[in-house]
């Protein structure tokens, strides 16, 4: 048992460098195409917490953006590989616009 303490011990004093992010996590492991997955990620982000603030179904999600449920699900964990930069940001515009006309209010407490 005390071994295995030892080499706890030996590896929590050793020194690992470490280096600060660029803020583009994608061009730190120099990744082709940083800036459009950096941007995609970003977008996806607002997608995610339009969504969940809001509490919309996945159903009422997709029909809103007219995308299948599967593709909603594949934005919620964030696998952006068949999104472009324009169409995403399209998706948060819709997003935005259906906020500012109450189409996320419950039936029966939409304003009139």
């Amino acid at each position: 048992m005390r071994a295995k303490n030892k080499s706890v011990m030996s590896l929590a004093s050793r020194r690992i460098p470490i280096e600060a992010s660029s803020g583009n996590v994608f061009a730190d492991i120099e990744l082709p195409d940083a800036d459009e997955l950096d941007a995609k990620m970003k977008l996806a982000v607002k997608i995610h917490r339009l969504i969940a603030v809001r509490r919309i179904s996945r159903h009422s999600v997709a029909s809103r953006l007219h995308v299948s449920q599967q593709q909603i699900a594949a934005l919620k964990n964030y696998r952006l590989e068949g999104f472009s930069v324009d169409r995403l940001t399209g998706f948060v515009r819709a997003l935005r616009l259906s906020r500012l006309l109450g189409k996320s209010l419950p039936r029966g407490r939409r304003r009139r």
